[in-house]
């Protein structure tokens, strides 16, 4: 008969083995990616990320993975991929540091390729980019977006002198 102990030992080793499996799987398929994105074969690159994402258990390493398919799904021009990874990426990763990248970058396809109501809601989540992520690159390319287009649509800068001082207030 096997102790307790020596059960509870044989479990971990196999957890661990079968961890460091899927661990070399994942980097095995961000490789790949990373591969075929370098080479300009972006959506073969996306398949492998979104194929890593499903290889952890690690939910950083998942995030990570769902990052670089939704820029290499943005590079190959699937623009409604891209922003559903992205979208996911961002309610996932309020502590996670592609957090604000991936808000800043759904942002910025839904300027470029959306409608009116996509322009809007592109600008209120570059409001709350700013607001949550203030320290970060993204937030500083959200504030420099947010002022070219409110210049551009008043050349007195009446509109960006108000939407700095509201900002500047909160």
């Amino acid at each position: 008969m096997t102790s307790p102990r020596a059960t509870a030992l044989a479990v971990c080793s196999l957890l661990a083995c079968a961890n460091a499996a899927r661990t070399d799987a994942w980097r095995a398929s961000i490789a790949a990616g990373d591969r075929a994105f370098t080479a300009g074969r972006t959506r073969e690159a996306a398949g492998h990320f979104e194929r890593a994402a499903g290889e952890t258990g690690d939910a950083r390493d998942r995030l990570e993975a769902l990052y670089r398919a939704a820029n290499a799904y943005d590079r190959a021009g699937e623009h409604d991929r891209s922003l559903a990874l992205y979208d996911q990426v961002a309610r996932a990763s309020r502590e996670f540091d592609r957090g604000a990248r991936a808000v800043y970058e759904a942002a910025r396809i839904r300027r470029e390729h959306g409608d009116a109501h996509a322009r809007e809601e592109s600008d209120r989540a570059l409001d709350t980019l700013i607001r949550t992520w203030p320290e970060t690159g993204p937030a500083r390319r959200a504030v420099t977006l947010r002022l070219r287009d409110l210049d551009a649509s008043d050349p007195t800068r009446t509109r960006s002198i108000a939407w700095l001082d509201a900002l500047l207030r909160e």
